[in-house]
C-alpha cells in the first residue's frame, strides 16, 4: 500500500485529525493509546508465587503496528515482562475501541517507521509512554 493510500483509510484520517485537534501528543504510540477505549488487561501469572494471578494493563514498552485497513489497526504490543500481545482496534462510529487480543510470542513484520512518519508525521512510534495504566 502507498502512503497515500494509506492517508485516506479512515481510520489513518480519524487518528491525524485527533493528532492535530491535540497538539500535545507527540508519538504514534500516545495517540492510539488515548485515543483508544477498553485497553486490554492481562493476566499474568506472579514469579515468586505462581499461585497468584496478576491482572494488569497491557504495556506499551515494546510497541509495534503491524497492519492498517479501512477500520482497523492491528498491534504488537508488551512491556519488558510480559508476552507479546496483537490487539486488534477497530474504527467504528468515530470511535476507536479494543475488539479483541491474544497473546502471539511470534515476531511479526511492522509497518516500517518511515511509513508511518509520512503517514501520521510523527519521528517517533513512542516516547515516554509506558503504560495507558493512569487512563
Amino acid at each position: 500500500m502507498t502512503t497515500e493510500e494509506y492517508k485516506n483509510l479512515p481510520v489513518v484520517k480519524y487518528l491525524n485529525y485527533i493528532r492535530i485537534k491535540n497538539k500535545y501528543m507527540n508519538n504514534i504510540t500516545s495517540l492510539i493509546l488515548l485515543s483508544t477505549s477498553k485497553w486490554p488487561v492481562i493476566h499474568n501469572v506472579d514469579d515468586e508465587d505462581n499461585n497468584k494471578v496478576n491482572n494488569e494493563p497491557l504495556q506499551t514498552d515494546n510497541f509495534k503496528i503491524i497492519d492498517i485497513s479501512d477500520n482497523s489497526i492491528i498491534i504488537n504490543s508488551h512491556g519488558n515482562w510480559q508476552n507479546p500481545h496483537n490487539v486488534n482496534i477497530q474504527f467504528k462510529y468515530d470511535k476507536l475501541f479494543v475488539k479483541g487480543f491474544v497473546e502471539d510470542l511470534e515476531v511479526k513484520e511492522s509497518i516500517p517507521d518511515n511509513i508511518l512518519y509520512e503517514i501520521f508525521g510523527f519521528a517517533t512510534i513512542s516516547g515516554n509512554t509506558q503504560s495507558i495504566g493512569g487512563f
